[in-house]
């Protein structure tokens, strides 16, 4: 059997691998040909363009997870964030994608989550960046505050088991990140000055 589509897989192994920045699992959809990188936008959703089409529109990007689809309605882009942690991998379909993607002209993303199994499994993780252990950009520096304060804490737990030997199973995920910094407020009129 030979597909004509175009797209790829992003397996558990690649998510636990690879450096991700902000823990997004969906930094990982650009190792697949004609995705770009993921933009976060209002109302706490998630861009993924594919192609060179906005990821914006309605028919742009479709996410589904296990099935499901999660797409915003009207404005496109995914509204569920999810913990990489409760990822077991996410396909990416970009070209001549099936139609079992529904109303999609760019591509799509379906994300399927891990569940648990008979014996009991689990992880922990804290991650900690301060800018005392960051290098500053040298030609952004700003010479009035040559060392602005930032700091990124991310924390958090999974766990699944059974429930019942052989039958029912549990998986669930915990996780928060706390981020703190200064930003720069210019005001626009002299008033205020």
């Amino acid at each position: 059997y030979d597909s004509h589509a175009i797209g790829g897989v992003v397996t558990q192994g690649q998510i636990e691998g690879l450096p991700l920045n902000g823990r997004s699992f969906l930094e990982l959809a650009k190792l697949e040909p004609g995705v770009q990188p993921p933009a976060r936008t209002t109302n706490n959703r998630t861009l993924v363009p594919v192609l060179g089409a906005p990821g914006s529109n309605v028919g742009g990007t479709r996410f589904t997870v296990d099935g499901g689809s999660v797409t915003s309605v009207g404005a496109g882009g995914s509204q569920m964030g999810l913990s990489q942690e409760v990822v077991q991998e996410f396909q990416v379909s970009t070209v001549n994608f099936d139609l079992s993607t529904g109303i999609a002209d760019a591509g799509a993303i379906n994300v399927v989550t891990r569940s648990g199994d008979d014996h009991f499994h689990g992880a922990a993780f804290y991650f900690f960046r301060d800018h005392k252990l960051a290098a500053y950009p040298a030609l952004s520096r700003n010479p009035a505050d040559p060392d602005p304060f930032f700091q990124r804490r991310q924390f958090g737990i999974a766990l699944g088991g059974p429930i019942r030997w052989d039958r029912v199973f549990f998986f669930g995920n915990w996780e928060r990140n706390e981020q703190r910094g200064v930003v720069d407020t210019n005001l626009a009129t002299p008033d205020f000055a």
